[in-house]
């Protein structure tokens, strides 16, 4: 109960003023009270009733109140709050309508005077009920868990919050009346009895308990969730568990497994103390040469090498638990026992709460080899060549790591002296001018070398002064080197460049004096020797800045041309300082420039790689020239061509027409150009085409017969011009036509019988190049004139004449399609050239463009092309082919896959889809496409799609064909693939995990609640099978009576015992369409819940095939593991090796002993006692060890397998 206060419980009483006497007399002791106050009857249901209030006590006497109407109203209003009712004399019928209204006691009304204490205590009895409940609900609607409230006696699901039915996808109305059966997954354990079983449990001993439990969402999901079975602490006698969703959990540790298995160095894992090895990847294992299984449980000790113990492992784990992860050099020994250098990260890490030891190993036989070369090949060098640590460059201390004789003859003085000034400061022998630059450069150097932030190389130029004065000038090249240890290393190679340097000044003394732009550069571009004054007028860029920044120009390399122009540039760099590439003598390049006034400049370069003397190149020379004229001129040339040579390209005359004017003023520069075209039907020249200086008129007044000049031309087929244009001959006579009024000179030239082409100038007359240009225009449009007038008349002849020829083509096409085919799958010998055959035969020399094979691999979601032809596979790959989406518009492929049937799509325009494997094929020329499933015997073996290039290329015969087609291929891919299966040494192994419901051995495990494992299998002569079933565990006692329930067919007992052995005589059983493409069945075992099949199949077999045959007998299985095998014959060397480490030395002995005894001679020669005499052993423990020894030797012999 509440404390008296604010806080204290309302009681609202309607009616009966005694019961607010008696509540506030008897529910004021103990430091606990009730607040009582009388309602009006009015108002008690209405917005301005009680509020707030923790109980009604009700007055069903009371004239002015429907006390079943006003209990139902308000339980529907307020169903947290509880209504008591005082009722007169005994009614049981409206008793029993107020308790289903919603009250939630009634007491006769004269208790209020007869036993007022007992009243107060059934109110407050209530106040508190409802409380509880309350602050019940407020605390698992607000954890961050699902929470389910039981029942655990009853077994009813009482509450649920909001959280669980996020988990399940149930509402909560729903979550209470499924119960906590209904969302669990029964078949792998998780039963309703199970979890009132704990729950029963944790509320009468209070103790909570966690445990993994799956459940089942609405939407079919089955979720892995940590369920925290624990008593509620209110609510007496109930229970309740919280739920929390373990999937972010599991995908951690999948990340870990697979991060763990992906490295590329070896780990480790092992217990600190024992050095017990717990778990290595799969490099770990290959590098040192054991299976992962040989090394858990092993100590380190079985992969360290000799002279190494694990006390100094040790030492190295106590210093990772102080100062951190350790890096030292270790001596592991392989399985063969070679011993090979190693490097180990070892770091002292947490898994799961306990102290672990994990070890990153790394092979450094190559480093160390690499490190002996180098020093082989730093003393054949001739340039000056010295090895130190990055720090030493900056603070000069002591002698280099290396230090080659090269520089005696660069420095002028003995190496022993050069080492000498190294340690007491090398920048003693750096010219005073150049000491500041040189020591920023290796600073910086430095720092990024130490930062992990190098650069492969670096360069520097600078000045050193000899003994006798003299300057030198001297380029360097710095190579950061990592070679695992530190502090890092730099190699530095020098040469001498002074008369380089000499040269370089001359060169550009002439290279100033000439109009050319002229660069010079290191060969790899990373360095500008020199660019002449010249450069900066032509590229728009400070000469400095090209210097700063080698590539700085490309910029202003023209947009349209960056991407070439780069990868020409990237195409010479690699010219020169590739060694195994040959320059070319000269480079040409012509590309365009962008000014920073966007006005745009052609460039022409040619450039010359220049050698040293030993034949490398040593730098590259550029000449840069402007070129923009000629190019302009050669653009007008070039347009002008390109434009005459579209006429013929024209369809229709109206179309050459206005190309010929657009090629007359795009390219001529022609103020007015004008086609006039013969109209037949009018017997007039009209204005098709024109551009330019004429009247207004030209277009609504044609040229009439008799109408001027250019009549005159037309009918004479001549060429007339201005009359002050210069001689004319052969110039037509006569008076200017209207269109000729503005025009200061013009030529008009005949074209044919199909009009005449005007080209005219307001304000000068024709140079002689416009002239003749204007004369080949003429000449060209005619010629495409006269093309189309043919092509008009041939169009309907070729146009019936193609129909018909199609159509008895299209006929013959799919006879002998089909002939083709056929021979192609007969001399076929694998499923490739099956494959390969068919699509080529379809394709070339036709009747099709496009043919491909593919299917989906197990668990794949998408179609992959096998075999394509005439197309690239990635054209074929970059359609939607996913199988695991629904689509409206799925590619034919996807959904014949899928159905088994022949899908054809003759139009990828005209259905109104929007697919985008419809723009695709379009895009590549496709119309029409069709898919072919590859079905045998229920079995799809891939999908042929065929594509063309015409609409409607598939009709109904067509269709027929293609299908009778596919099923000879598939009929012929599986006699391969039955054949190859006989064939193959290889192997694959295939093991599928599931629930096996469908199987009757799984059934038999789940019924008998133990293991189930097939032994062997026997084929009786009558062609029934036997199958051999031991069951192992906790066996009922009703065992035999499973069996017969469960198993089909006669059962008989073979051994009893701990693990009974059962024989089922049937006359089919789920191993046999494996066994019939070659598969052999290795393992199948069930426990209740799961169920285990392995599968070995050749190593060339379809596996889906496989995985499909198994999945139609037990479609709850799935493929889980692939594992490659391949078969060995035993001899007698590997088996008596493998018996020797299959036995103990005393199981060896007693055996050894035996046979030369002649124990195993017939009759014997010394029977037991006698051998066992000589063992200095007992009889029964020589049989013993004798038992042992043969049954793993047949075991050894016969194998263990089904």
């Amino acid at each position: 109960m509440c404390a008296v206060g604010a806080l204290a419980p309302r009681v609202a009483v309607l009616g009966e003023r005694r019961a607010v006497r008696a509540i506030s007399e008897e529910g004021g002791g103990n430091g606990d009270s009730l607040v009582a106050e009388a309602v009006d009857p009015a108002t008690v249901t209405s917005e301005a009733g009680p509020d707030p209030v923790d109980c009604l006590v009700l007055d069903s006497t009371h004239p002015d109140v429907d006390a079943v109407e006003t209990v139902g109203q308000w339980a529907e209003e307020r169903p947290a709050v509880p209504v008591i009712v005082l009722t007169g004399e005994w009614d049981e019928e409206r008793v029993l309508q107020m308790v289903n209204a919603g009250a939630a006691e009634t007491l006769p009304g004269e208790i209020v005077d007869s036993d007022p204490e007992l009243f107060v205590e059934r109110v407050s009895a209530a106040v508190d009920s409802a409380v509880e409940e309350r602050s019940l609900t407020d605390v698992y609607d607000d954890v961050g868990d699902g929470v389910t409230l039981h029942d655990p006696l009853a077994g009813e699901l009482l509450e649920a919050n909001g959280k669980m039915s996020e988990l399940t996808g149930y509402d909560q109305e729903t979550l209470r009346e499924r119960g906590i059966g209904g969302i669990s997954v029964a078949e792998e354990g998780y039963t309703e009895a199970r979890a009132y079983e704990i729950l029963r449990a944790v509320a009468t001993s209070g103790d909570a308990e966690s445990v993994e439990w799956v459940i089942e969402t609405a939407a079919g999901e089955r979720r892995r969730l940590e369920a925290n079975f624990t008593a509620a602490t209110m609510g007496g006698g109930r229970a309740a568990i919280l739920f929390r969703d373990l999937t972010e959990r599991r995908e951690l540790e999948e990340t870990y497994r697979e991060i763990f298995e992906n490295v590329s160095d070896g780990l480790v894992v092992h217990h600190p103390e024992t050095g017990e090895i717990l778990d290595v990847n799969d490099r770990f294992c290959e590098m040192n040469g054991y299976d992962r299984e040989e090394l858990l449980g092993e100590t380190v000790d079985i992969v360290t090498g000799s002279g190494y113990t694990y006390e100094c492992v040790l030492e190295r784990i106590r210093a990772a638990r102080e100062e951190g992860a350790q890096l030292f050099e270790w001596r592991n020994q392989r399985a063969d026992g070679e011993t090979f250098p190693v490097e180990v990260h070892l770091s002292v890490v947490s898994i799961r709460g306990k102290e672990r030891v994990l070890g990153s190993v790394r092979d450094i036989t190559d480093r160390r080899r690499t490190e002996r070369r180098l020093t082989a090949i730093l003393d054949r060098i001739d340039d000056a060549i010295y090895l130190t640590s990055a720090t030493e460059l900056t603070r000069p201390s002591q002698t280099p790591d290396y230090l080659s004789s090269g520089y005696e003859d660069i420095w002028g003085q003995p190496l022993d002296s050069l080492r000498e000034k190294y340690e007491n400061g090398f920048f003693e022998t750096l010219h005073p001018e150049d000491e500041a630059e040189y020591r920023e450069f290796v600073e910086r150097l430095a720092r990024e070398i130490e930062t992990d932030d190098a650069a492969d190389s670096y360069t520097m130029e600078y000045r050193i002064e000899r003994p006798d004065g003299e300057i030198r000038w001297v380029h360097s090249e710095y190579y950061p080197l990592d070679w695992g240890r530190t502090p890092r290393r730099v190699v530095i190679v020098s040469r001498d460049v002074t008369e380089r340097k000499r040269t370089a000044r001359n060169l550009r003394m002439i290279a100033e004096r000439v109009d050319e732009a002229i660069y010079m550069s290191s060969p790899d571009k990373s360095e500008v020797y020199y660019a002449s004054p010249s450069f900066e007028d032509l590229w728009d860029i400070p000469t400095e800045r090209i210097y700063e920044d080698p590539q700085a120009f490309i910029d202003r390399v023209h947009p349209d041309d960056r991407e070439w122009f780069r990868e020409e540039y990237e195409r010479i760099r690699r010219d020169l300082t590739d060694p195994d590439r040959e320059p070319q003598d000269t480079y040409e390049l012509e590309y365009r420039v962008r000014h920073g006034d966007d006005s745009v400049r052609w460039i022409s370069v040619r450039g010359y790689p220049v050698y040293d003397g030993t034949g490398d190149v040593d730098r590259w020379i550029a000449v840069n020239r402007e070129v923009t004229e000629r190019k302009a001129r050669e653009r007008r040339i070039a347009s002008f061509d390109d434009a005459t040579d579209d006429l013929a390209t024209a369809d229709t005359p109206e179309e050459a027409a206005e190309m010929a004017v657009t090629a007359a003023t795009e390219t001529l520069n022609l103020p007015a150009v004008a086609v006039f075209l013969y109209d037949d039907d009018d017997g007039v020249l009209r204005p098709e085409a024109f551009v330019g200086a004429f009247s207004e008129d030209i277009e609504s007044e044609p040229i009439r017969a008799g109408d001027g000049r250019l009549w005159e031309t037309f009918t004479k087929g001549s060429v007339a011009a201005a009359d002050s244009a210069g001689d004319r001959s052969g110039v037509a006579d006569g008076g200017v036509s209207e269109p000729l009024a503005e025009l200061a000179d013009w030529r008009a030239l005949s074209l044919g019988t199909h009009g005449v082409l005007l080209a005219g100038s307001t304000d000068e007359s024709f140079d002689p190049e416009t002239v003749q240009a204007t004369h080949i225009l003429a000449a060209t449009l005619e010629a495409a004139l006269n093309h189309l007038r043919g092509q008009r008349r041939l169009a309907a002849q070729e146009e019936q004449l193609r129909t018909q020829t199609e159509r008895a083509e299209r006929l013959d096409r799919i006879a002998s399609l089909t002939q083709q085919v056929e021979a192609a799958i007969t001399d076929a010998s694998t499923s490739g050239d099956v494959e390969r055959a068919v699509c080529q035969r379809l394709v070339d020399p036709g009747p099709y463009d496009l043919a491909w094979i593919g299917d989906a691999g197990v668990g794949a979601e998408r179609l992959t092309p096998r075999t394509v032809v005439g197309a690239s596979e990635e054209f074929v790959q970059t359609n939607d082919l996913r199988t695991d989406e629904d689509t409206a518009d799925p590619h034919p492929a996807v959904t014949a896959w899928e159905s088994g049937e022949v899908r054809v799509e003759n139009s990828l325009v005209n259905s109104g889809l929007t697919g985008e494997w419809r723009q695709h094929g379009l895009s590549a020329g496709y119309q029409s496409i069709c898919a072919v499933p590859l079905t045998d015997d229920g079995i799809t073996h891939g999908v042929l799609v065929i594509g063309n290039d015409e609409p409607g290329a598939f009709g109904d015969r067509e269709r027929d064909v293609l299908s009778q087609l596919g099923t000879s291929i598939a009929n012929a891919l599986a006699a391969i693939e039955r054949r190859r299966a006989l064939e193959s040494d290889e192997t694959v192994e295939l093991e599928f995990r599931g629930s096996g419901d469908e199987l009757s051995f799984a059934a038999a495990a789940a019924a008998a609640d133990c293991r189930v494992r097939l032994e062997r299998t026997v084929a009786r002569q009558d062609g029934s099978v036997s199958l051999y079933f031991s069951f192992e565990g906790d066996v009922p006692s009703d065992l035999e009576a499973v069996v017969d329930r469960t198993f089909p067919g006669s059962v008989d007992v073979v051994a009893d015992g701990s693990s009974p052995l059962f024989e089922v005589r049937t006359d089919g059983w789920f191993g046999a369409p494996l066994a019939e493409y070659g598969g052999m069945l290795r393992e199948a075992s069930a426990d209740p819940g799961e169920t285990t099949i392995v599968v070995e199949v050749p190593e060339q077999a379809d596996v889906r095939s496989f995985v499909e045959r198994l999945q139609a007998v037990a479609p709850s299985l799935e493929l889980v593991a692939k594992r490659q095998h391949r078969e060995r014959d035993r001899t007698p060397a590997t088996i008596s090796d493998r018996l020797g480490s299959e036995l103990t030395d005393r199981q060896l002995e007693v055996l050894q002993t035996a046979l030369s005894a002649g124990y195993f001679e017939w009759p014997r020669d010394h029977d037991g006692s006698e051998v066992a005499d000589r063992l200095g052993i007992t009889q029964p423990t020589f049989n013993k060890h004798l038992r042992i020894a043969e049954r793993e030797t047949f075991e050894l012999l016969f194998g263990d397998g089904p």
